[in-house]
């Protein structure tokens, strides 16, 4: 259930002019989209790390999510995991 303390992450914020390629991400229009990408850049950053073992970062993390909760169940990793 949102409350209204979730609800400010989707506001804009003011945009402040860009002086060179690297400040584009200064001009997406809410914190979400923010916090997106940031997500995709630490993602491919751990993609690099794991390129020579054949695991994707998702199958890490969840096989590192098993390791360390012994007698996990499917449904208690998928919620643990926010999968569907």
């Amino acid at each position: 259930m949102l409350t209204s303390r979730f609800l400010h992450a989707y506001t804009c914020f003011m945009k402040t002019p860009t002086t060179s390629p690297n400040d584009l991400h200064l001009n997406l229009p809410c914190i979400c989209a923010l916090l997106r990408k940031a997500g995709r850049v630490v993602t491919n950053e751990f993609e690099g790390y794991l390129k020579g073992s054949g695991l994707r970062i998702t199958q890490y993390s969840m096989l590192m999510n098993i390791r360390f909760n012994p007698g996990i169940t499917v449904s208690q990793l998928s919620e643990l995991l926010r999968m569907d």
